[in-house]
């Protein structure tokens, strides 16, 4: 007696282990996961509205607090992020957010796991938009070895728009130092677009690129094609920016090939074009053109048009055609003054980009402290979670008895719905059997009244009837009404205004004779029958939806 007692005791309480895992995973998954499965649908929506509406991306991306995320999901926003500021023309002064992106990212796909199409596809974008950044703090070569990361990794997984705007940076990086790589890498780019679907907003750009690159090579009549080429894309997308910075970008290769007349043909229809840019710089190539020109007072004129910008480079840009100017003029003050401005300008954006250089390399130092912060933070996040798991699961066990009476009690009460459920089921089997019975009785019926009456017989074809008496009509009258609920008479009462001849076509169309049948009885061809249908259709019964037929309904009525 007392071993069964022990035997059952064992089992309560292995029974009761098994129960309180059914009731703590699940209720774990659910307090891990909720806010996880929410920041990933609207991390995904902001994805959704890449590149083609940055602005709604935004707006989802505002609603985030990134210190809340796990860390795939801030590696995710992190990305979006920057592709929006890209995007929106902003320029990233960090990798605050990019950086710790693409390391994730690049630990993932390092890992010897198999990853995901997604996990590759970030990781390509990861490796583009980290070397964009590292190419405005001058870190060329790091830039250019992500970029071709980013075009190994997204033609692998034929990310086409990734791929194309790596080979356009690439391209981009490489017009000082290797003229034929660049350009290269521009045919790539404007090959692997084509591949790509995208929008053809960035075909102006890309054929831009060839023509520069061109240029570049000392190919000057492909690089005007290319030019030209560029100008008609960008003009027939009505991209009125776009077209400006062909038309400039153009009159400056007219420059340097010394074709001041064509420069300035170019320059001047750009500043004709209306848009809201800043036209500072069609103004200043249109003072060097008239400068080379020796035309001091138009160069005057155009830089008159500038007022002084508060950026360094392009201040010098500006003093220097001034200085240019007012020593040709032989105005010694002005041109020590400008001269003294240009100088000036040159010593602070020499001591500016030491500076930026020397921010770079300490937050680099401050990011990696901040990692090794992340990871204890990390580490302190998980014993948190297990204290919490462990209450959790004393929690449960004082429970563990009441919960399981409540679940006996659904149970019990699953079993009488069962059982209720069961017992309507057999309610509606035996109505169906009634149902088939009756529809069974109305078959023979109508047999038997289409066996038996002899008009309806004759319309069968068993004799051949060219006109029909008062008599049978009656006897058709007699029998649809036998068939279908008194059809006649209701035909009668809701169209009391339909003529004799229309009444007694409408018996034949319900006794679903075809067609050629009708045209028999009538001596009237088939599309004339199709056409008394329509008429009767439309003036009689008012009914003009080209879905329904005469036919349906009659046979509906």
């Amino acid at each position: 007696m007392d071993k069964y007692v022990i035997m059952d005791s064992k089992r309560i309480g292995l029974h009761r282990r098994v129960f309180i895992c059914e009731i703590l995973l699940p209720l774990c998954w659910m307090v891990l996961s909720c806010s996880s499965h929410q920041d990933e649908a609207v991390l995904q929506q902001a994805e959704d509205y890449l590149p083609a509406h940055p602005d709604s991306a935004t707006l989802c991306l505002q609603d985030i607090n990134p210190d809340k995320l796990n860390e795939e999901h801030r590696a995710w926003f992190g990305l979006l992020r920057t592709i929006v500021d890209n995007l929106q023309d902003k320029k990233v002064q960090t990798d605050s957010l990019i950086r710790p992106s693409y390391e994730y990212y690049q630990s993932v796909v390092s890992s010897k796991v198999s990853t995901s199409h997604d996990v590759r596809h970030h990781y390509a974008q990861a490796c583009l938009y980290l070397g964009i950044y590292l190419v405005e703090v001058d870190s060329l070569q790091r830039a250019l070895s992500l970029f071709h990361e980013a075009v190994r990794h997204a033609e692998s997984i034929q990310d086409y728009r990734t791929a194309y705007l790596a080979y356009a940076s690439i391209s981009n990086q490489l017009r000082g130092e290797n003229q034929k790589g660049s350009l290269d890498y521009a045919k790539k780019a404007l090959d692997t677009y084509r591949l790509s679907q995208d929008n053809e907003d960035n075909l102006a750009v890309l054929l831009m690129n060839v023509a520069i690159a061109y240029q570049l090579s000392y190919q000057p009549e492909l690089a005007a094609e290319y030019y030209g080429q560029a100008y008609q894309q960008a003009l027939s997308g009505h991209q009125e920016h776009m077209q400006r910075t062909i038309l400039h970008a153009k009159a400056s290769f007219y420059h340097l090939n010394h074709q001041i007349p064509e420069a300035l043909q170019c320059i001047h229809q750009a500043v004709a074009i209306p848009d809201s840019a800043n036209t500072d710089n069609l103004y200043l190539t249109m003072a060097n053109c008239y400068l080379e020109a020796d035309s001091l007072t138009a160069a005057t004129e155009a830089l008159s048009h500038i007022n002084i910008p508060k950026n360094d480079i392009d201040a010098y840009c500006v003093y220097l055609p001034l200085c240019k100017i007012a020593i040709r003029k032989h105005e010694a003050s002005a041109a020590e003054q400008y001269l003294d401005s240009v100088q000036s300008k040159l010593e602070k954006i020499y001591y500016k980009q030491v500076a930026v250089k020397n921010d770079y390399y300490q937050d680099n130092l401050q990011k990696a402290r901040q990692n090794e912060k992340l990871t204890y933070q990390s580490r302190l996040r998980t014993y948190i979670i297990a204290i919490i798991l462990f209450v959790i699961i004393l929690i449960v066990h004082f429970f563990v008895t009441h919960i399981r009476y409540e679940r006996k009690k659904r149970e019990l009460i699953a079993c009488q719905r069962k059982q209720e459920q069961e017992t309507s089921q057999r309610e509606r089997e035996m109505q169906e059997e009634k149902m088939r019975q009756a529809e069974s009785t109305l078959s023979i019926l109508r047999k038997y009244v289409m066996n038996h009456v002899d008009i309806v017989q004759r319309l069968k074809g068993k004799e051949e009837v060219h006109l029909l008496t008062n008599s049978d009509w009656n006897d058709i009258e007699v029998a649809l009404d036998g068939m279908y609920n008194n059809f006649s008479q209701r035909l009668r009462s809701s169209y009391p205004q339909m003529k004799e001849s229309d009444f007694h076509f409408c018996l034949l169309v319900r006794l679903k004779l075809s067609n050629p049948s009708i045209g028999q009885i009538y001596s009237i061809g088939v599309s004339a029958v199709q056409k008394r249908k329509q008429r009767i259709k439309k003036d009689i019964f008012l009914l003009h939806d080209p879905n329904t037929t005469c036919e349906q309904f009659i046979e509906q009525l």
